[in-house]
C-alpha cells in the first residue's frame, strides 16, 4: 500500500470510510508504540494525540493544506502528534511547582480502587493542595517535600511548640484526605 498524502488524496476526499479504517488501523500501533517510548504520559494521552493527530491529517488532505503532497503519510502524522504531544507536556511543565513532587503515599492518598495513573494522582495533590489554605499548605510540603522535622515547621511557621506543628500536620492531612474522597465522587459522577 503506498502511503504517501498524494496516493491517499482522492481517496480521503472521496470519504472512503473503507481506507480511512484501514489507514487508521494500519498507522496506529506503531503511533502508539512510538510516542509510548518517547515521551513520558499515559496511555490515554497517547490515544488523545493518536486521534487529534490522524483528524488534523484527514481534514488537511481534505482541504488542501497539505505543502508537500510527497511525503509518507505516517511521517506526517508523527509530525502532528509529536507537535501536539509538545504543546501538552509544556503545559504541564509550565504549571508545575515544587509540590508538583509530593508524593501522595505520604499523604496517605493512595487508594488502589482509584483508577488514576501518577500523573492524574500528581494533578490531583497540587489542586488539591492549592484548596486547603495556605497554611496546611505550607505545613504539608514543609513535611513531605522538605522533609522538614516537626521541631523546625513550628518554627518556621511561628507555631508555639512541636506538639502543635504535629496536630495542625494531622488537620491537614485529614482535611486533604476529605477533599480527595470529594473529587472522587465527583470525577466518577462524570464518567
Amino acid at each position: 500500500m503506498d502511503l504517501t498524502i498524494k496516493s491517499l488524496t482522492k481517496e480521503i476526499k472521496a470519504d472512503n470510510r473503507i481506507l480511512l479504517k484501514e489507514l487508521y488501523n494500519h498507522m496506529r500501533p506503531e503511533f502508539m508504540a512510538w510516542f509510548r517510548k518517547h515521551f513520558y504520559c499515559s496511555q490515554e494521552d497517547v490515544e488523545d494525540a493518536y486521534q487529534r493527530a490522524f483528524n488534523i491529517l484527514y481534514f488537511n488532505v481534505k482541504e488542501d493544506r497539505i505543502s508537500m503532497p510527497e511525503i509518507k503519510a505516517n511521517t506526517y502524522l508523527f509530525s502532528v502528534g509529536k507537535n501536539i504531544m509538545l504543546k501538552v507536556l509544556s503545559k504541564v511543565q509550565k504549571n508545575e511547582t515544587p509540590i508538583d513532587n509530593l508524593s501522595e503515599r505520604m499523604l496517605g492518598m493512595v487508594n488502589n480502587d482509584y483508577d488514576m495513573d501518577s500523573a492524574y494522582r500528581k494533578e490531583v495533590v497540587v489542586r488539591l493542595l492549592n484548596h486547603i489554605g495556605e497554611t496546611c499548605r505550607r505545613v504539608l510540603t514543609l513535611a513531605f517535600y522538605h522533609n522538614y522535622s516537626m521541631d523546625s515547621i513550628a518554627s518556621e511557621l511561628n507555631f508555639k511548640s512541636e506538639s502543635v506543628a504535629r496536630k495542625k500536620k494531622h488537620l491537614c492531612l485529614k482535611k486533604l484526605k476529605e477533599l480527595a474522597e470529594k473529587h472522587r465522587i465527583l470525577r466518577d459522577s462524570l464518567v
